[in-house]
């Protein structure tokens, strides 16, 4: 009786303090690094200051960063403002963002795993959180992500 009374105690304590394994934390670096990876290939399609609009988006706000995004147009000359622009609509259109999309293989990941990540909270989202902080290759993903968590928010 006492064993089974122990154990119906050790249950809501054991699933609610679910530490990371190393064995997840693995699943959870592979699946950031493929995916930096997918959508940084999808990035060098567009012209290079896209990628700096979306960092200062990301960092300043998309109407603190205007201001500096004004500067950098008036720098350009027709024909790169006109390349800027088309990488513009490109990222708007719905079959790059299909593959933006199809850069997320989450679905690789164990269940629990993939609900922390996609839900925005518990232990796996904030290890993957620290690494697309710390991981140069991972910039940009982690600034699009910022992007449209601020835009959720809104």
């Amino acid at each position: 009786m006492k064993k089974i009374i122990l154990a119906l105690c050790l249950i809501p304590v054991l699933s609610f303090s679910q530490d990371l394994s190393k064995k997840d934390k693995k699943k959870i670096l592979t699946y950031a690094t493929e995916m930096c990876g997918c959508v940084n290939e999808l990035m060098a399609e567009l012209h290079p200051k896209t990628i700096e609009v979306v960092m200062l988006i990301a960092e300043k706000g998309q109407e603190a960063a205007m201001t500096d995004i004004n500067t950098m147009l008036t720098a350009m000359d027709s024909e790169e403002v006109q390349e800027f622009l088309e990488s513009f609509k490109m990222m708007e259109d719905a079959s790059f963002l299909e593959r933006i999309e199809n850069c997320d293989g989450s679905s690789e990941l164990p269940p629990f795993l993939k609900s922390q990540i996609e839900n925005g909270e518990g232990e796996a989202h904030d290890f993957l959180m620290e690494y697309l902080d710390e991981d140069e290759s991972c910039e940009v993903m982690k600034a699009l992500y910022d992007i449209g968590t601020a835009d959720s928010k809104e």
